[in-house]
């Protein structure tokens, strides 16, 4: 039998951090979307490289039905693209 471990938004929140990002303690779904999109437009562009190679790991899980459907949808809304290079 094989288990998976699901990326949730906690597991999402957790990368934000790691780029540097400040995510309170109680987030939502809506909070991790304002973080992103704030990334998009003002992050380092070490903050996008991360975001860029983060969003395309999270669509290769999602093609793998990897993603719990909160983040799923979050990543459906984005491209690699969206980061400025």
């Amino acid at each position: 039998m094989m288990f998976a471990d699901l990326v949730d938004l906690e597991d999402l929140a957790s990368h934000l951090r790691s780029f540097g990002c400040s995510v309170p303690k109680n987030y939502s779904e809506s909070d991790l979307r304002d973080i992103i999109s704030m990334l998009i437009v003002t992050g380092s562009s070490q903050q996008q490289q991360q975001l860029r190679y983060l969003i395309t790991e999270m669509q290769i899980a999602q093609t793998q039905g990897l993603l719990l459907p909160a983040v799923a949808q979050i990543v459906k809304e984005l491209t690699p693209g969206d980061c400025q290079e």
